[in-house]
């Protein structure tokens, strides 16, 4: 029997340095459970815009919504019905030590460390690695943390999956 393939499904994605969106993924056959992804990518020095192209070995029976980003997870920001289903490291981003946000006391110890410093034409760099993680989330609010690629501020964001979809809320509001 050869069944034509049909099943779509919606992702979710808030990658680094632009804003977020949705992509619609499909399934590759009928008896592979993999997921084919197409992820846009901005090269911004080519004003240029290329796909990604990501497989996903996810079961087309789970309910859980596909959720893609840019940055880490803090300590306890996925709920427990949240699984990372891939994960890849995408480089590192970096600014310059000036412009890096000094260390208030009243904060908790950052478990976050710069990977280093680095020295260009502009100076002194700190340097950061960030990941691309794809996440399987139940309807629930989930804490991520992206960053700013000017400072490397930190940005927390929620996530809001609900039966309408996903609400992306930022700690900048």
């Amino acid at each position: 029997m050869n069944q034509e393939v049909d099943e779509k499904r919606k992702v979710y994605h808030y990658l680094h340095n632009s804003a977020s969106g949705t992509t619609i993924a499909n399934l590759l056959a009928p008896e592979v459970p993999i997921l084919v992804v197409n992820l846009p990518v901005v090269i911004p020095k080519l004003s240029k815009t290329i796909e990604i192209r990501y497989q996903l070995d996810i079961d087309s029976r789970d309910q859980r919504t596909l959720v893609v980003f840019d940055g880490h997870i803090p300590w306890g920001g996925i709920p427990k019905g949240g699984d990372v289903v891939f994960l890849r490291c995408m480089g590192k981003i970096e600014a310059p030590i000036q412009s890096i946000r000094k260390v208030n006391i009243a904060e908790e110890d950052s478990l976050l460390k710069f990977g280093g410093t680095a020295y260009s034409d502009m100076g002194a760099c700190a340097y950061l690695g960030i990941f691309r993680y794809f996440l399987l989330l139940p309807k629930s609010v989930s804490c991520v943390r992206r960053y700013d690629n000017r400072s490397l501020r930190p940005i927390y964001t929620f996530i809001e999956v609900d039966e309408k979809g996903v609400t992306w809320r930022n700690s900048s509001y």
